[in-house]
């Protein structure tokens, strides 16, 4: 066995389910030694995101919730509409005007206060092709999910400044939903950019130079933010429900964890608030808040999908009597 099949193999055990594994490996195995070139040592980068998509579209089908890849869909296109909201005002706010205290004695990028404004926009960079050539939609996300990250030791590096964690773990996860979005039709694809318009429309007026990251307005953008894709996924899982789809739900519980993200400073600030009366957001109150959110979010889908297997309708076995699961049983007539 060659190098670069056990690392094939490692792959698709790291990404897929056992029981597709039992059955497909081999067959993928050999597709992607076929493909490759005669020298060639170690997977690409671009297949093992094929490989890691692929296996969350296989453990997606074990749930056999047949809603739950339109849910996750769903809530990408949700998750780019926010992700460019952000970044369209954060990039409004590193593009304001600086004061002369500011570029004396505070390393700055040029006309810019921070690094973040190329993260912004590769992301608004992403959003545009997201609309117009999906085909490179994701390779677009990737990039400014790496810039996302890679921003933060740069600045250790440069003693620029930088966006805070608390606003650069939101849109990292943001991102990575939204590459769940997938093909879908046009009109579809421009809600992100027609967003992220409207969001620099409204923030506009509000900007002026000693707007920063760390004052109130930021804080209040991050919870308005959250509060509205909150209120567009209930809405949705609503109407959604009402015709019978549970698409939606599916949606909105994939999106509490970034919505829990987004908010968090304020979050923070309201559990403080109660536990130790203290109404001001700290490192230390957000992380663990931030912990707290994902744990519950993550519990909360988990649940859903314990709960949706256990109700599904199945059929019994005709010889031993055990449930059959996946299969809807006949209507009695």
């Amino acid at each position: 066995m060659s190098t670069l099949e056990r690392r094939y193999q490692r792959l698709i055990r790291l990404f897929y389910p056992a029981g597709y594994r039992r059955e497909r490996e081999g067959e993928i195995v050999g597709t992607y030694l076929d493909l490759a070139a005669p020298d060639k040592k170690r997977p690409s980068w671009r297949e093992v995101a094929d490989l890691a998509a692929g296996g969350v579209r296989q453990h997606v089908r074990a749930t056999e919730v047949t809603e739950l890849r339109p849910g996750l869909r769903l809530a990408g296109l949700l998750a780019m509409a926010t992700a460019t909201a952000l970044a369209a005002m954060w990039a409004l706010i590193e593009t304001a005007p600086l004061s002369p205290e500011i570029t004396r004695h505070v390393p700055h990028v040029g006309p810019f206060r921070a690094l973040g404004i190329g993260v912004w926009g590769l992301w608004l960079l992403a959003a545009f092709l997201f609309a117009l050539r999906p085909q490179w939609s994701r390779p677009a996300i990737g990039v400014a999910l790496i810039a996302t990250v890679a921003v933060v030791p740069l600045s250790a590096v440069t003693e620029v400044s930088r966006p805070p964690l608390f606003i650069l773990l939101p849109q990292f996860v943001l991102g990575v939903l939204a590459l769940a979005a997938g093909h879908m039709p046009r009109v579809e694809r421009l809600i992100p950019l027609a967003v992220g318009a409207a969001a620099a429309a409204i923030l506009r007026p509000r900007i002026d130079y000693a707007l920063i990251y760390f004052s109130e307005t930021p804080r209040f953008v991050m919870t308005a933010t959250g509060l509205i894709l909150l209120t567009v996924a209930l809405l949705l899982a609503a109407a959604l429900g009402m015709t019978g789809r549970s698409r939606g739900g599916w949606a909105l519980l994939l999106l509490l964890g970034p919505i829990g993200l987004v908010t968090v400073p304020e979050l923070s600030v309201a559990i403080t608030a109660n536990l130790y009366d203290e109404h001001n957001a700290t490192y230390r109150g957000m992380a663990a808040t931030a912990a707290l959110v994902i744990v519950t979010a993550t519990g909360l889908l988990l649940v859903a999908l314990a709960l949706h297997q256990r109700l599904r309708p199945h059929t019994r076995c005709a010889a031993c009597g055990s449930p059959i699961r996946g299969k809807t049983p006949p209507a009695h007539v």
